[in-house]
Formats: structure tokens, C-alpha cells, sequence
């Protein structure tokens, strides 16, 4: 039951991979970029050049004419991030290299060396048809034979680890780092609200630490520090930072946002409570950031609105 679990899960991955994968490059081009410096998270120059001697870190660009700078894309910051939690709860840092050896496969090399022949695992563990088993096969074959030309970005993008944060931000899934005792070791894998309670009863049934990536990639979009980098990225367009720029300038009367999947509209009035104005305002970077709504409206404070639809929403 174990077997055919994990198979439909590696089965489930590669789908989505092949639905993101495509709408991650139209859609956010610039996404595997190395804009957020180091001093974006809460780790020390010496801790990060003691993590990295161990083998703990994705590879990272050091800035050319400063060298001590180091530059990270999204992934990479995500993946320190949840290594900061990992020791905080006292994970050794042997098991964190053996995890990010792991992570950083791509998805269909562990499809293959979990079981060379697919055939009937895919007839069993999913509902493909016959045609779809073989392009399937054939996709898999594929990706790893065009693998040596992958650049190290599309490799980060296509690994599993990145999968699961194309899957945050494409499909607002709510994405896990689970790890839990395998024998006399640890094991590593991801858990994803989307999971069928099957999957997700073989974690819960056991003791485990659980790493939520999703509020980690909220974490780092209402970040200050990262606003620049969340426009490089593509995750904030021009229209959405008028909306923040209003925001923060308080040139507005009212902020009207119509939520995607249903739910009540995010209503924003001008207030002179701080600590009020603080709180909306992160919620409404989070929305904007993850593309959680349909619509927009703002009504300026010299009576004049902008109004523009979500066209980036799969």
C-alpha cells in the first residue's frame, strides 16, 4: 500500500510539473534570477560560509566585484529558510546535505530510480489511459536525456523542491517539508493540501516535524527588504504596485480587492491606526504576490479609480 502510495505521489508531481512548468516560464521569466541578497534572512555571513562548507546550500552567486555578497534566487532563499527551522529544531546538519541531495533531483530521475518499469504502477496508482502511459514514459525519457543541457536555474526549477514552490505560487497549494524517523534515520518528502487523505494519513500517522513552505514564501514577499526583488521576479506587475504604492502612501479612500477563489471581497478604508494599516497591508501583498484575486479596485483620495482584472490567474 506504501509502494503504490509514494507511486501515485511521484506520478501526481511529474502531472503538475508538466502543468506549471510551461505557464512558470510565460508567466514569470525572471523567477530563477539571483536578485535577494543574503542580508534578506536572518543568517549570519559566518553561519551561511559554515553551511555552505558542509554541503547545506544550493549553489549560490557571490557578487563579482563584492565578494563577500552572496545572491539567491527564490528557491534557494526558500530552501535556507526552512534549513533555519530544520536547526532550530536541532536537525543535524548531515541529514539536512543528505535532504538537499535529495530535493534538488529532478522529479523524473527519482520517478526512475524508484522502479524502472512504469507500466503497470501507472495502470494502477492513476487514472491515465493507455496513451497517456505512454507519453508519459516517453516524457520521462525525454527530460532526463535533455538534462545535461539544463542550466543549473531550469535544474532548481524542475527539481523536486522546486516543484513544490512553482506549485505555491502557480496553484496556491499549501505545501509541507516533512521529515520523520525511517529506522534508526531520518526520511524527507513533501505533503501538499491537494494530497488525497491517503497520502496524507502515512505522515500523520507518525511522529514528525512538519516545515510549512507556504507561509515561508509569504514570509518573503511582505519582507521590505524584498520589494525590489519581488518585481523582479515577476510576482508583483506594474498595476499591482500601484495598488502597494497607494498603500504605503496612503493616496487612496478605499481598496477593493474580489478574491479568486470566492470568499468575502478585502475591503481597505483609509485609517489613521498604524498598527491596523500595517496588518491589511501585508495581507494585500500577500494576495497581490500570490495572484489570490480576481479584480481590483482603487479609489484615489482626488477622486479618481483604477480598476484592472487578474489576466496572470491560471
Amino acid at each position: 500500500m506504501k509502494r503504490e502510495t509514494n507511486n501515485a505521489k511521484l506520478i501526481m508531481q511529474f502531472r503538475k510539473l508538466n502543468q506549471v512548468y510551461a505557464d512558470l516560464e510565460r508567466l514569470y521569466p525572471r523567477i530563477k534570477e539571483r536578485n535577494a541578497a543574503l542580508s534578506t534572512l536572518d543568517i549570519s555571513p559566518r553561519t551561511f560560509i559554515h553551511w555552505k562548507e558542509q554541503g547545506l546550500v544550493w549553489h549560490v552567486e557571490a557578487d563579482t566585484e563584492k565578494r563577500t555578497w552572496v545572491r539567491l534566487n527564490l528557491y534557494e532563499y526558500v530552501w535556507l529558510r526552512a534549513v533555519v527551522v530544520m536547526r532550530e529544531f536541532g536537525v543535524p546538519l548531515e541529514r539536512i546535505k543528505a535532504f538537499r541531495e535529495r530535493i534538488e533531483q529532478p522529479i523524473f530521475n527519482i520517478i526512475q530510480q524508484d522502479n524502472s518499469d512504469w507500466t503497470q504502477p501507472l495502470r494502477s496508482a492513476s487514472d491515465l489511459t493507455e496513451e497517456e502511459i505512454a507519453n508519459f514514459l516517453k516524457a520521462i525519457a525525454y527530460a532526463k536525456e535533455q538534462l545535461k543541457n539544463f542550466s543549473l536555474e531550469d535544474k532548481q526549477a524542475i527539481s523536486l523542491f522546486g516543484s513544490m514552490i512553482n506549485r505555491i505560487i502557480l496553484l496556491n497549494e499549501h505545501v509541507n517539508l516533512v521529515i520523520k524517523r525511517k529506522d534508526l534515520d531520518l526520511d524527507i518528502d513533501f505533503v501538499s493540501d491537494q494530497d488525497s487523505p491517503i497520502d496524507n494519513e502515512v505522515w500523520s500517522s507518525a511522529p514528525h516535524l512538519s516545515i510549512p513552505l507556504y507561509p515561508l514564501v509569504v514570509e518573503m514577499i511582505n519582507e521590505p527588504k524584498n520589494d525590489r526583488h519581488i518585481q523582479e521576479w515577476g510576482l508583483i506587475n506594474a498595476n499591482e504596485r500601484k495598488v502597494l504604492e497607494a498603500m504605503r502612501t496612503k493616496d487612496f479612500r478605499q481598496i477593493l480587492v474580489k478574491p479568486s477563489q470566492g470568499g468575502d471581497d478585502l475591503v481597505i478604508e483609509l485609517t489613521t491606526d498604524e498598527n491596523l494599516m500595517g496588518d491589511q497591508a501585508k495581507r494585500l501583498k500577500t494576495i497581490l504576490g500570490l495572484d489570490q484575486y480576481s479584480e481590483v479596485t482603487i479609489k484615489y483620495r482626488n477622486d479618481k479609480n483604477l480598476f484592472f482584472r487578474n489576466t496572470r490567474k491560471l
